[in-house]
């Protein structure tokens, strides 16, 4: 055992391994120095931080370096160079996180978490430099239903990928700017109260209806100009129900932009009768929801609303408890490698529910509410394809399906036959490929897109694909991370399935491919 004094010797910084003993061809080796010395390594994190489009150092980045350990934490400043320097950083995996000065965005979060991007610090040190992007901006004007400019009013750059909201206040003349990091953006005017209901760019009060800004790297977009419609006097009257048709009254209803952009408009209370009424509804589709406790149970009732240049006096929102759900796996192996985790997704108002599989388990969501959902499945199986949805006897294969409480269960079918892609990227060396279900409404989330990246020659497969056709696109990588939850998007409405190759995928058969790089478009 070695002594307290031996583990403190200030000596003691390796390890030294000696011979002890000898006895025929057996040898024991002793370890005679404290195996404390190598958890005292330390070293240092260096680097700098610049501007992506100039190369310019960029100060005041703030960032912060975290182990799995709580505490090692540890932070820096960049100085008037764009440098920084963490001493005596005890050796191991760190995570980085950053904070920029106004003007600047620092690497995307969800980016380094995807690509799970560690620091290693060894018994020396590790040179860590940081792309800081240049804010961009989207200018334009905010004119009322005449034309005449709104001062004073906030625009809002909702993102739809984009790292977060942009703000800005309407000048004396109706000028706003608002700056924004690069991504997919939504203009919203919210003029004060009485100047007229909320707007998106150009001039539509339906989130869906609105026009999505695409904002690149350090832009500068213009022209911009944002039409309040004139103040709405639409009324929305209706009547909160219990699952038995009994009024149900002095409940909280919301009035909400639904599926797209989810905002709270507008709050009322049911009267003792259940009534409760919207004055001033904009034309287009609203959410209407509803939430109360039962014996400490929350009921939920939720409905979509198309509001015409007219009034809407009917309608009947259902307060309904929670119930559950079964999922049945069929034709997978009897013990499953890896848990699967089936989504419901509702289609109202983009909120999901999980359930998981996992070994020969049935899956079941035990908290579901009646309404209109999507199916996701998250989790391959080795060997396997997702062939079929049914929920009952009818199948639901890639399309919402209605559940309501005594629904059948959902019954996943997997099959052993499915299809497989064998392909080469021209000057492909690393390149990231993307298989993407072409069928753009019958989708599978979760078993409808692929990444591959592809070998040094450019070479790439993919297995236990659902036969059909597929999109397939190459780009650069593996430096440019793909997010999945934004792929689809990108391939369908910014148009790049038109530069893919379509690719035929049999049951059971695998089918060559040969693919060119395609530019990625900023």
């Amino acid at each position: 055992m070695l002594s307290d004094s031996c583990a403190c010797h200030p000596a003691a910084s390796r390890f030294d391994w000696r011979l002890a003993a000898k006895s025929g061809t057996k040898t024991l080796l002793l370890l005679t120095l404290p195996i404390l010395a190598a958890a005292q390594q330390h070293g240092w994190i260096e680097g700098v931080a610049f501007n992506k489009l100039t190369k310019a150092p960029v100060a005041g980045i703030k960032l912060r370096m975290t182990s799995s350990q709580p505490e090692r934490r540890f932070e820096a400043v960049t100085d008037q160079n764009g440098e920084y320097r963490i001493e005596d950083v005890p050796a191991g995996d760190y995570s980085p996180a950053f904070d920029a000065p106004a003007g600047f965005y620092g690497p995307n979060p969800m980016e380094l978490a995807l690509k799970r991007t560690k620091v290693h610090v060894s018994n020396r040190g590790v040179q860590f430099d940081v792309e800081i992007t240049p804010a961009s901006t989207i200018r334009g004007r905010l004119l009322d239903a005449d034309g005449n400019p709104v001062v004073g009013s906030t625009v809002f750059a909702l993102p739809i990928n984009g790292v977060r909201l942009g703000t800005a206040k309407t000048n004396d003349k109706g000028h706003f700017s608002v700056s924004v990091a690069p991504g997919r953006y939504r203009l919203q005017a919210r003029p004060e109260k009485g100047g007229g209901p909320r707007t998106f760019y150009p001039d539509v009060t339906d989130a869906a209806s609105a026009e999505t800004i695409l904002v690149g790297e350090g832009a500068d977009l213009g022209g911009y100009d944002i039409r309040l419609r004139a103040p709405a006097q639409r009324i929305l009257r209706g009547v909160l129900r219990d699952k038995v048709g009994k009024p149900v009254p002095d409940v909280e209803v919301v009035l909400s932009t639904p599926a797209v952009l989810i905002e709270q408009v507008a709050k009322v209370r049911s009267d003792a009768k259940g009534a409760f009424e919207f004055t001033s509804v904009a034309p287009g589709q609203w959410l209407v929801s509803a939430r109360a406790s039962r014996e400490g149970v929350p009921w939920l009732g939720k409905t979509t609303v198309t509001m015409a240049n007219r009034d809407v006096d009917d309608v009947e929102l259902w307060l309904d408890p929670p119930f559950a759900l079964d999922v049945e796996l069929a034709g997978e192996p009897e013990e499953l490698p890896n848990p699967v985790r089936i989504e419901l997704r509702a289609t109202a108002d983009s909120i999901s529910e999980y359930a998981i599989a996992k070994q020969s388990e049935s899956a079941r969501f035990g908290a579901i509410y009646a309404g209109s959902y999507r199916v996701g499945v998250n989790g391959a199986i080795a060997g396997f394809y997702l062939k079929s949805i049914f929920m009952g006897t009818v199948e639901v294969t890639g399309r919402p399906v209605d559940v309501v409480s005594g629904s059948p269960p959902l019954r996943l079918v997997y099959e052993p036959t499915g299809g497989r892609i064998k392909g080469e990227v021209e000057n492909g060396a690393g390149a990231n490929v993307v298989l993407i279900w072409a069928d753009r409404d019958t989708y599978v989330s979760g078993q409808d897109i692929f990444t591959i990246n592809c070998d040094g020659a450019g070479r790439f497969s993919a297995s236990d694909l659902r036969p059909g056709n597929w999109y397939a696109l190459a780009f650069a990588g593996p430096e440019r991370i793909l997010w999945t939850n934004a792929i689809r998007e990108n391939v369908f409405d910014r148009g790049l399935w038109r530069q893919a190759e379509t690719i035929r995928v049999g049951e059971g058969e695998t089918t060559s491919a040969k693919l060119k790089m395609s530019p990625w478009p900023e």
